[in-house]
């Protein structure tokens, strides 16, 4: 990795933003936290929620000022070509994370603890980059939290510096820096025993001497206790003139303290947190709970890396416990079974010293000798792979300062808490962290390897350090195979996992591993297990385990917090699990061979009736004014949750929509393909006002392609229609004409007037896009005529809706105004939400468009409130963008110019294409009207590149109109902004439309 020479971005201290010449003002305190909460995270995501919590706390304000201040953000880091992008639903900032000074200052240190001879250099150039205190004028609690835990690092990296100045014989150069930390930590005994060695090394035994006395004198005042054995040691060996204190001589021989620690099993990579939080405890040791054993539990699902942190870490803190290191396998998980006290007891007094003569046969005899020894002097227990909190305290030992490490698979919260310990629960590695992983088993022979396949195979490895492990020692193994083709082998579903343990041995083959923790498991739980592989989704919740199982939810909800417990499936949100990739192959190979045909055909049918019957639910109560559009689902052998309102029918839309979308797949691939139509159908509304316009995209060619091919014309015009009217949102309409005029054909032949009309209504909203007027007043018509003669209201109301802005386009305010108050009459008679909130947002445009802006502006936010609480993201950005047009008549331009951008974001990231345009330009003009002529025209441009590609001839007027306005406004080539106003002028003549205001005036001006 190559090293910058400088950071650009400095947040150890005040914040400084800096590159070469160019530095960039920060800006206030809380614009200021909001980047750093970004750059803490460089290159990663930082959801929406996450930025609330961390920058503002408890009393976070409306999202949308998030997306102030990102623009304003983007705005200062554009001239260092930094930029920030939205991922999902949050942003991340695109800048290599060592140009930041806080990820620069602990890759040094990293690196300082694999390189000895450079280490000296590495943590002197660390600290460096230290100015002052991270984050001391920020009001968010979580970054002074976060600055807090980086000035504990700068300690230890100050401690780290030291002992390397002392190892180079840098004695006298540490004592001109070591002073002041020594009065700032008077009572920390590592940095009291280095100053200490550097002051005795200089010639200065008597002022060493005082320390030791002095910090004795203080410790007994403020603690009550003496120094550590440690540092009276180092006192007694200063008193008699040690000649092992002298640089170069040879150590005094110490004795030899007892250890049965396995050698390291490996690197620890991507454990920087975790192992932080190992070392803290040492810091609270120091403020005097060494008078106590400590317990620190590590625990995790099977293959995450569990031993190899915790032998590793006890190889690295063995030197401070002079009583030895033990360690024993427990075998909760395992081929040779759960091993006895009394046999590990006998392991332990053996590397004690006790001759097996003399070691007693009871097992309480056992434990009572054994703890006579271990509570001589500080042991280390490190006891691995436990099954039961009974088994650790057996072999507690009782030394106070002792230290005992639990691995388990499972969670033993209780035994953490009744010995005050630390649990550390290990998750999966993070992709660069699993390809560094990787490398280690392939330098030096592929150091060069391409990064993509290496990433290939750490993403078909899941994060679980155990495959990746196994993946490199083949990789290692096979050095003439290419990588490629071992990358083929694991993204194959088939061969994954005895790819990964083609070279393994009973006891790494990722299978063994799991199939220990499997064959731990009562059969109730094995068998929810092994059903849990046929769920579609990533997340399963109680009701959808139910529904596999053929059990009731309360039961279902048990035995997945069992699963959980033992680490074989993970919480993921309030009663949401997921199993892991390797996992559920495993599973997946384990239902296939246990569970008959039958029982898996009755558990994917369930399922996907679930699904299929909740979601059915879920829409009725959220647009229950189009419950006899969807397809009746009636499954009332299947527990569902409770949607008594429709938040509750939202929330659970959007949190099971990935499922859902699975379903679909999952449908299809199991040869039913009744369900994968009826839910395109059933989700239609839901993902096209949610925005979530891909999936619906995705899901409607499925559902085109079943029909098809069953030969269902029912089918194949209901998916045509909706293809044909998710296509409208990304302005394709030329498919989108091709598609709905082949629906068109298939109603009628059907002679089915309810989806004819539909079909009707959206060829109608495109001609009128495209400037046909007339055809689009007809298509409208009709539909209508066709919806009153079959006493569809709902659908007249949405008919009127689409008339009404026909006519406003037209100038026909009057019309327009009456197709409106009409289309409101049906949808408060019904209660319809979604349609009457679309006629408020339509009445308020012709109230704005007479002048009358307080009654425009109350509509607009009556309909965004609507919209809000319905899940429309769609409804909602309209809404907002009409919004930022009334207050911008109303004089609030830069108030306007936020709302169009806010709005232009929703829009992008749904991807609707359509709407993009008409705010593009909407943009435009609310930038002329605050004196920025020349981002008026860059967003003019683009509306006008969009608009010539989808042949939405309206927006293109009004984009030649404000690319007229804004070339004159900036001085433009006359001629060129006379042209531009002209072809605005004809596009709006050939629709047959009045020229629009902000036209007219500029022709005047012109004239």
């Amino acid at each position: 990795m190559t090293m910058p020479e400088e950071p650009v971005f400095r947040l150890l201290g005040a914040m400084q933003i800096r590159s070469g010449e160019v530095e960039v003002d920060g800006g206030p305190t809380k614009l200021q936290a909001v980047l750093a909460v970004l750059l803490l995270s460089a290159g990663e995501a930082v959801s929406i929620e996450d930025l609330l919590s961390r920058v503002w706390g408890d009393t976070p304000p409306a999202a949308s000022l998030v997306h102030v201040y990102i623009s304003r953000i983007r705005d200062k880091l554009k001239p260092l070509g930094v930029g920030v992008r939205k991922t999902g639903d949050g942003y991340t900032i695109d800048v290599d994370p060592l140009l930041v000074d806080v990820h620069l200052f602990g890759h040094l240190m990293r690196q300082a603890t694999r390189y000895g001879e450079a280490a000296r250099h590495m943590l002197d150039d660390a600290l460096e980059l230290w100015r002052g205190v991270p984050f001391a004028r920020t009001d968010s609690l979580w970054l002074r939290e976060h600055g807090a835990t980086l000035r504990q690092q700068w300690f230890e990296a100050c401690l780290s510096r030291n002992r390397a100045w002392l190892d180079a014989g840098l004695h006298v150069e540490l004592l001109d820096v070591i002073r002041g930390l020594v009065t700032r930590h008077f009572t920390n005994e590592r940095l009291a025993e280095q100053y200490m060695v550097a002051l005795y090394r200089a010639g200065d035994v008597g002022q060493a001497l005082a320390h030791y006395r002095k910090l004795t004198k203080r410790l007994l005042a403020q603690e009550a206790r003496q120094p550590s054995p440690l540092l009276q040691s180092l006192h007694l060996r200063m008193l008699h003139q040690d000649p092992s204190l002298t640089l170069g001589a040879p150590a005094a021989a110490a004795p030899v303290a007892p250890s049965t620690l396995v050698p390291a099993l490996g690197s620890i990579v991507g454990r920087g947190t975790e192992l932080g939080q190992l070392n803290g405890i040492f810091e609270a040791d120091q403020r005097g709970s060494r008078n106590s054993v400590r317990l620190v539990g590590i625990f995790g699902p099977p293959g995450v890396g569990k031993t190899t942190l915790a032998v590793g870490w006890a190889h690295r803190i063995k030197g401070r416990y002079p009583g030895g290191c033990l360690q024993a396998d427990l075998g909760a998980f395992g081929p040779a079974g759960t091993a006895e006290t009394g046999q590990v007891l006998d392991e332990f007094l053996t590397a004690l010293g006790v001759a097996p003569a003399r070691i007693p046969p009871d097992t309480l005899a056992k434990r009572a000798l054994y703890r006579t020894l271990a509570e001589r002097r500080p042991v280390l227990v490190l006891l691995d792979n436990v099954a039961a909190a009974e088994q650790v305290a057996q072999l507690m030992p009782t030394a106070p300062g002792s230290l005992v490490i639990v691995t388990s698979r499972r969670r033993l919260g209780g035994l953490v808490a009744r010995n005050q310990g630390l649990a550390l629960n290990l998750g999966l590695l993070n992709l660069d962290d699993s390809v560094e992983l990787l490398r280690e088993y392939i330098r030096p022979a592929r150091e060069s390897a391409d990064v993509e396949f290496l990433q290939q195979i750490a993403r078909c490895c899941g994060g679980l350090p155990l495959a990746i492990t196994l993946a490199g020692a083949g990789l290692a193994l096979r050095a003439g195979q290419e990588l490629s083709a071992l990358a083929a082998e694991l993204t194959d579903r088939s061969s994954v996992l005895s790819a990964l343990d083609a070279d393994a041995d009973s006891t790494t083959a990722v299978q063994e591993v799991f199939r220990w923790s499997y064959d731990a498991l009562p059969q109730e739980p094995a068998r929810l297990f092994r059903l849990l592989s046929l769920h579609p989704g990533d997340g399963v919740t109680p009701y959808a385990a139910a529904a596999l199982g053929g059990i009731e939810p309360a039961r279902a909800n048990l035995l997945l917090r069992e699963l959980a417990e033992a680490n074989l499936i993970r919480p993921i949100a309030h009663e949401r699990y997921a199993m892991h990739n390797l996992m559920a192959l495993y599973a997946a190979q384990l239902v296939e061979s246990t569970d008959g045909p039958a029982d898996r055909d009755e558990a994917i049918t369930s399922v996907l009736g679930y699904y299929l019957s909740t979601a059915s639910a879920a829409m009725d109560v959220l647009m229950p004014d189009e419950r006899e559009r969807r397809p009746r689902v009636d499954l009332p052998d299947l527990a569902r949750p409770p949607l008594p309102d429709p938040a509750s029918a939202l929330a659970w839309l959007d949190g099971e929509r990935t499922s859902l979308l699975a379903t679909t797949v999952h449908a299809e691939e199991h040869g039913r393909p009744e369900y994968l139509l009826k839910l395109a159908v059933v989700l239609f509304r839901y993902l096209d006002h949610g925005g979530f316009l891909t999936d619906a995209l995705t899901l409607n060619r499925a559902a085109l392609r079943t029909a098809e091919a069953l030969g269902d014309r029912a089918g194949e015009a209901e998916a045509l229609l909706q293809l044909g009217s998710t296509l409208t949102r990304f302005a394709d309409f030329e498919e989108a004409k091709q598609l709905l005029g082949r629906s068109v054909d298939l109603f009628t032949e059907r002679g089915d007037d309810l989806g004819l009309a539909r079909a009707l209504g959206t060829l109608g909203r495109i001609s009128w896009r495209q400037g046909a007027n007339e055809d689009a007043i007809g298509q409208q018509l009709y539909a209508l005529e066709l919806l009153a003669r079959i006493d569809d209201r709902i659908g007249q109301a949405r008919t009127l809706t689409n008339l009404g802005a026909i006519h406003e386009s037209m100038n026909d305010l009057d019309k327009a105004m009456l197709q409106y108050r009409a289309a409101q009459a049906i949808c408060e008679e019904l209660r319809s939400g979604d349609a009457l909130a679309r006629a408020w947002g339509s009445l308020a445009g012709v109230h704005q468009r007479r002048g009358e802006l307080d009654v425009a502006v109350r509509l607009h936010g009556m309909a965004g409130d609507a919209f809000r609480k319905l899940g429309d993201r769609v409804g909602e950005a309209t809404a907002m963008t009409n919004l930022g047009t009334a207050q911008g008549l109303l004089g609030q331009h830069y108030r306007a110019v936020e709302l169009h951008e806010e709005a232009l974001t929703r829009f992008r990231e749904i991807g609707d294409r359509r709407n993009e345009i008409e705010v593009l330009n909407n943009l435009g003009e609310a930038l002329m009207d605050c004196g920025h002529a020349d981002h008026a025209r860059s967003r003019h441009a683009e509306a006008m590149r969009f608009a010539e590609s989808s042949g939405d001839q309206r927006e293109l007027g009004r984009a030649y109109a404000g690319l007229a306005a804004a070339h004159r406004a900036s001085g433009e080539d006359p001629e060129l902004v006379r042209h531009q106003a002209a072809a605005a002028q004809a596009i709006f003549a050939a629709l047959g439309l009045p020229d629009p205001d902000r036209l007219t005036a500029l022709l005047a001006r012109l004239a």
